[in-house]
C-alpha cells in the first residue's frame, strides 16, 4: 500500500497539483532547466550567512567547469574538513544555485569547506563526462587542500539523486584508480539502479508521476544521460550491480517513503551491509523525492539536512 503523505508534503502536492504545467519530460532540455530553477526557489531552504565564498575554474584533458567554495566563518586560517556537493536533477538539470541554500546549510551547521561541483550535464555532454568531472573535483581538492585550508584526510561526498549516484561513482574511480580516499558519503534518495525494467515495489508505487518523480521522467532521464551505454553492464551507471566493496567509504544512504527510487537505495544499503561497509540507513516517510530541496516547505528536509551535518561531524577524523 502506498504511504500517507505528512501534513506539510499533501500541501506542497496539492500545490503542484493545482498549478499544473508541462511534465519534466514534455519539456525541451533548457526550459526543463529552467522550470527545476523556478520550482527550487520556491521551495528552498532560507539562505543563511557563511564566511568569504569563491569560485574556481577546473580544466583537465576532456573537461572546463567550475566549483563553488563555501567557507565557514572564522575558518581563514584554520585547516578543517571538506565536502563536495554533487547536485541532484537528473544529471541534465541543476546547478549550483539551485542548491546554494543547501550548500551554505552544511557549510554553517558542519563547520567544513564545501565544495559545490558545477559539473557538465546531458545531453551536450553524455556519460561519463559529468561522472569525470565529480571525480576530478575530488582530484583538485586533494591536490590544493593546503593552499584551501582543507584536511585532505577529512574529505566527504554529499549528493542528492543523480547526485547519490555521482558519489557512488567517483568512489568507485578513486578506487580503481588509486585516487584520494574517501572519509565518508552521504546518499540522498540516490538513484542506485540504472535499469529501467527492474521490478521494484516502489517504481509501481510512486512511478505514475504524481509524487513530483515519475516513470516518464526516469525513462527521459535514462535516454539523454546514457544513449548507447548500458546500465545493465555498468556498475558506474548502476553501483547496485557492485560486487566490490574493498576501501569503500563510510556511508550514509537516505530515501523517501513516497519515492520511485526508495527501494533501490534501501537496496544498496543492504549491498553495502551484505559486503560489511560501515552503513547507515534512515528512510524519511511520507514525503517525496527532492524534499531536501524543499527544506523551506517542508520541516522533513530541515530534519534530514541536520542529521547529515551529524554525521558528517560524527565521520570527521581529527586529530
Amino acid at each position: 500500500m502506498p504511504q500517507s503523505p505528512d501534513d506539510q508534503t499533501k500541501n506542497l502536492l496539492e500545490t503542484m497539483a493545482a498549478n499544473p504545467g508541462p511534465k519534466l519530460y514534455e519539456l525541451p532540455v533548457e526550459a526543463a532547466r529552467e522550470m527545476l530553477k523556478v520550482v527550487s526557489k520556491i521551495f528552498e531552504l532560507p539562505s543563511c550567512d557563511v564566511g568569504k565564498i569563491e569560485e574556481y575554474p577546473i580544466s583537465y584533458d576532456g573537461g572546463e567547469y567550475r566549483v563553488r567554495c563555501y567557507h565557514p566563518p572564522g575558518s581563514d586560517e584554520k585547516i578543517i574538513p571538506a565536502t563536495l556537493v554533487y547536485h541532484g536533477g537528473g544529471y541534465m538539470l541543476g546547478d549550483l544555485d539551485t542548491h546554494d541554500t543547501i550548500a551554505r546549510y552544511l557549510c554553517l551547521h558542519a563547520g567544513h569547506r564545501i565544495i559545490s561541483v558545477d559539473y557538465r550535464l546531458a545531453p551536450e555532454f553524455l556519460f561519463p563526462a559529468g561522472l569525470e568531472d565529480c571525480y576530478h573535483a575530488l582530484l583538485w581538492v586533494n591536490e590544493r587542500a593546503g593552499e584551501l585550508g582543507i584536511d585532505r584526510d577529512n574529505i566527504s561526498l554529499v549528493g542528492d539523486s543523480a547526485g547519490g549516484n555521482l558519489c557512488a561513482g567517483v568512489a568507485e574511480l578513486s578506487r580503481r584508480r588509486g585516487g584520494p580516499e574517501i572519509a565518508s558519503i552521504v546518499m540522498l534518495y540516490p538513484s542506485c539502479d540504472g535499469r529501467i525494467d527492474t521490478d521494484y515495489p516502489s517504481r509501481s508505487l510512486y512511478g505514475n508521476g504524481d509524487y513530483f518523480l515519475g516513470r516518464k521522467d526516469v525513462e527521459w532521464i535514462s535516454q539523454n544521460y546514457t544513449k548507447s551505454e548500458d546500465p545493465a553492464e555498468n556498475i558506474l551507471l548502476s553501483p547496485i550491480l557492485n560486487r566490490n566493496f574493498d576501501g569503500w567509504p563510510p556511508t550514509l544512504v537516505v530515501t523517501a517513503g513516497m519515492d520511485i527510487l526508495r527501494d533501490e537505495g534501501r537496496a544498496f544499503y543492504q549491498l553495502l551491509c551484505q559486503h560489511e561497509v560501515p552503513t547507515r540507513y534512515h528512510s524519511y516517510d511520507g514525503t517525496v523525492h527532492g524534499f531536501v530541496c524543499f527544506a523551506g516547505a517542508l520541516d522533513i528536509g530541515k530534519k534530514c539536512l541536520a542529521d547529515v551535518v551529524h554525521y558528517l561531524k560524527s565521520s570527521d577524523r581529527r586529530i
